[in-house]
Parts: C-alpha cells; sequence; structure tokens
C-alpha cells in the first residue's frame, strides 16, 4: 500500500474487490437513488476500490474495468442518506458518479462529532426529511 498527497487530502491506495459490506451498501444506495436515470446496477461487477480515505474514515473510490477515474472531472452525488443523532454522531453516506461511472462510497460526520470510520447498515439509513428525527433523544420513526 502506498500513500501520497493529493490536492491536500490523503489518499491510500489500494486494488482490491469491494467487500460484501460495500458492495451490499452500494446496491442499496443504487437501488433507492434519489436522482437520475443512469443503469448503475450493470456496474457493479466491474467495480474494484482504488483508493479510501486517509482520515480514517469508510470512504471508497472506484476503478471501472481496471480504469482509474478521471479525477480532473466533478463527482456527481446521487443517493444522499444519513444516519446517527444530531449533536451525537449524525453522519452522511452517498454514492456518486464520475462522466456516468461508479465513482465511490462517502461518508462524512455531519455536525463535526467524530469520523465515521465504518460504514452504516441498511436499517440506520433514512433520508433527511424530518429535522426531529436526528434530535438526541429522539426515536428514528
Amino acid at each position: 500500500m502506498k500513500e501520497s498527497k493529493s490536492n491536500k487530502e490523503l489518499i491510500i491506495w489500494e486494488d482490491r474487490p469491494l467487500t460484501e459490506r460495500e458492495k451490499e451498501l452500494l446496491i442499496w444506495l443504487i437501488e433507492h437513488k434519489q436522482t437520475g436515470t443512469e443503469d448503475y446496477l450493470s456496474q457493479v461487477d466491474h467495480l474494484r476500490v482504488e483508493s479510501r480515505c486517509g482520515c480514517g474514515c469508510a470512504s471508497v473510490d472506484f476503478s471501472f474495468d481496471g480504469v482509474a477515474p478521471d479525477r480532473t472531472t466533478g463527482l456527481s452525488p446521487f443517493s444522499d442518506w444519513y444516519w446517527g443523532t444530531e449533536g451525537v454522531d449524525l453522519s452522511c453516506v452517498f454514492v456518486f458518479d464520475r462522466n456516468r461511472k461508479l465513482g465511490g462510497i462517502e461518508v462524512y460526520s455531519v455536525d463535526g462529532s467524530r469520523t465515521p470510520t465504518e460504514l452504516p447498515t441498511i436499517d440506520d439509513l433514512r433520508e433527511f426529511t424530518d429535522l426531529d428525527s436526528y434530535k438526541p433523544g429522539r426515536s428514528k420513526n
């Protein structure tokens, strides 16, 4: 594993298949996308994890059929979900594409309270529509 600093971010380069958890979450995020009409499911079996974020979060970037993404183009999130509780551990996960190819899964802390070091479980995900459901002491439902 080699590390390099790029755009003031630490990238940890890897070349490995997606884990079952990554693949399961990716498929769920594609099936529950909020925007776009692309057929991303047909791309899943062509993906490998190319890198992960050096900050310690669970974000990963994909290569497609062994070809690295064009990092000079922007990324386009199309499925954006939240988990956790505001002020405690509210986090977000989204999947994105680059030039209509799946580009990766990104996780981040919404409130800055922690670094999400693991991918969320599908059962914990919810859309950011009911702001009260994210308050401490409130039920998710």
